[in-house]
This record gives structure tokens, C-alpha cells and sequence, in this order.
């Protein structure tokens, strides 16, 4: 049972959300105000496993309730999907900057609004095993100083992502950054999978139906993801190697065409990577080569050691 919660002050728009989700297996809560939905959500008596959120909303609209959500702990990691009118990239960018999942522009297809809920509900439960996992490994990762890893399988990033988090001052911030640029190395490198293949698959709702059988092909099989970390006396780097063919990844550094990755549900990890979990994420050589660097300052080493 996957709970969704749908916020609209439009009863239309919230009938044709739920319309377009019907017989997809999720429970719909609908909540008509800003207002309406954080009283919803601060009773926890439900877990949603994603947020369909409408922006323009009299009293409370959506950024404020998206930063409540974002501010609380209990409910952060739930990710929140903007629905508006208001496609420019400064509304957009406002949006991912507080932490949506996604910014759906309307009108949208009922195959696009299937696709990113199903992409959002995926992420929440990979982060929440991950998360489980984080708080497993805390007490023994604090001692790692170096160390030279391989992961081959989505499987292996959700053990491998939370116990190199909690190497981090902030584990929960680097956590998601981590697990999107292994994800990403895995998807694009080791499987080759382009980002206009994944959005095709992701829209016709049969993503990881392909990867599963993309894994398995002997040609995909054998190949790994080489990971290197190392903790300096300032900062931390992370490299991740997927030795692919690697991709133009000039294409995403200048500010124009992050923006318009904000717009994919392919692509935008590396944005996330690069704007709230990691203070430099580089590419290098053909692009199959990522580094990720935290600069961090003694006193929280400090306090991550305690």
C-alpha cells in the first residue's frame, strides 16, 4: 500500500490527478489548500511515499508548504512534486532550490505525471533503506581515512552510498548526491543507457523492467564501477569511474543547460549533486570519470566524530 498525497485548490486539476493515476496502485489523499495538507501531514498518521503539490495556492501556497516539509525531519526525505502554470527558470529553479523532486509544468501528459510519480515513489524507498543502512554504519566509518571500492548493481549503492555518507560532517546531506552520481555511473556508463532512452522508458512506464534485463545481457554483466574516497585534513574526495564511453558533460556546466535539466527526470541527480550535496562536482577526460569534493572545517570533524 503506497500512500500519495494530492494538494490542489482546484477540485478539477485534483480529479484529473487522480483520473490519471487510477488502476497505477497507489491510495490517494487529496488536501484543497496549502493549509489543508500541512495539517494532513503533521498528524503522521499516514506515510506518503511522494507529494503532488500545487504551487499557486491562496493563504499557504506551495513553496511554503514545500519548505515546511523540507525544515521537518520526520517528513523531509518525502519528495515533493511542483505542478504550476509558471514555467520560467527562475520559478523553477526557486522550486528545486527548496527542495522539490521535481517541477511538472502544466499541461502535462498523464504518461509524464505516471512517470515522475513513479520515479519519485522509487526514490523515497531506495533513500529509506539507505537511511536504514546510514544508521547501521555510523560508528565504524568514522575511522575511515581512505579506500578503493566496486559496486556493479543498484543493489550495491544502497549498501555502498549510506556507509561513505557517514564518513561526512552531515551524512544526510551527501547521502542523495552519492547515491545519484553511482546511479548515474551504472546507468550511463556501465549499462549505456542515453538520456533520451531512459525518458522514452520512463514514459512508457518500463524502466526498470529494461534495466533488470539490461544487467543480465554479458555484455553489461561483467562490467563495474570503480569508487575512490579520501578523507584530507579540509575536505573529502570522491571519485567515481564507470570506464564508459562517457558523454559531453560540457553540456551541463554552463548555467543555461542545468536549468533545463530541471525540466528532465533524467539528469537533474548530477544538478542535485552539484548544488546541494557536494561543494564541487568535476568531470574528467571523456566524462566516465566524476569527482565529488566536500570541504569541511575541524570543528566538524569534530563533532561528526562524537
Amino acid at each position: 500500500m503506497i500512500n500519495l498525497l494530492i494538494v490542489d485548490d482546484e477540485e478539477l486539476n485534483l480529479r484529473i490527478i487522480e483520473e490519471s493515476l487510477e488502476g497505477s496502485g497507489y491510495i490517494l489523499t487529496k488536501a484543497t489548500n496549502g493549509m489543508q495538507a500541512w495539517g494532513i501531514l503533521i498528524q503522521r498518521k499516514i506515510e506518503f511515499a511522494a507529494i503532488i503539490l500545487d504551487r499557486l495556492m491562496p493563504e499557504l501556497d506551495g513553496i511554503e508548504v514545500l519548505k515546511f516539509i523540507k525544515s521537518d525531519r520526520s517528513l523531509r526525505d518525502i519528495p515533493v512534486i511542483l505542478q504550476t502554470a509558471l514555467n520560467s527558470h527562475t520559478e523553477v529553479i526557486e522550486g528545486i532550490e527548496s527542495g522539490a523532486f521535481y517541477y511538472l509544468t502544466k499541461p502535462y501528459s498523464k504518461k509524464l505525471l505516471i512517470s515522475i510519480v513513479n520515479s519519485a515513489v522509487d526514490n523515497y524507498f531506495r533513500l529509506k533503506k539507505a537511511k536504514e543502512e546510514l544508521v547501521l554504519s555510523k560508528k565504524v566509518m568514522r575511522y575511515l581515512s581512505e579506500g578503493v571500492f566496486f559496486i556493479s548493481d543498484f543493489s550495491d549503492v544502497l549498501e555502498l552510498a549510506p556507509v561513505l555518507s557517514n564518513t561526512y560532517p552531515e551524512p544526510n546531506k551527501v547521502l542523495t548526491g552519492i547515491m545519484e552520481l553511482m546511479n548515474n555511473a551504472i546507468e550511463h556508463g556501465k549499462l549505456e543507457i542515453g538520456f533520451d532512452q531512459k525518458k522514452i522508458w520512463q514514459e512508457e512506464d518500463r524502466y526498470n523492467e529494461e534495466i533488470h534485463r539490461r544487467i543480465k545481457l554479458p555484455e553489461y554483466n561483467q562490467k563495474i564501477i570503480k569508487v575512490i574516497y579520501e578523507k584530507k585534513e579540509n575536505e573529502i574526495h570522491l571519485w567515481i569511474e564507470d570506464f564508459g564511453k562517457g558523454f559531453d558533460f560540457n553540456n551541463i556546466q554552463n548555467k543555461s543547460a542545468q536549468e533545463e535539466n530541471l525540466f528532465l527526470s533524467s539528469g537533474r541527480g548530477i544538478l542535485i549533486a552539484k548544488t546541494i550535496s557536494f561543494d564541487k562536482v568535476i568531470y574528467h577526460g571523456n566524462g566516465s570519470l566524476v569527482e565529488a569534493i566536500s570541504y569541511i572545517s575541524q570543528a566538524n570533524i569534530n563533532s561528526s566524530n562524537t
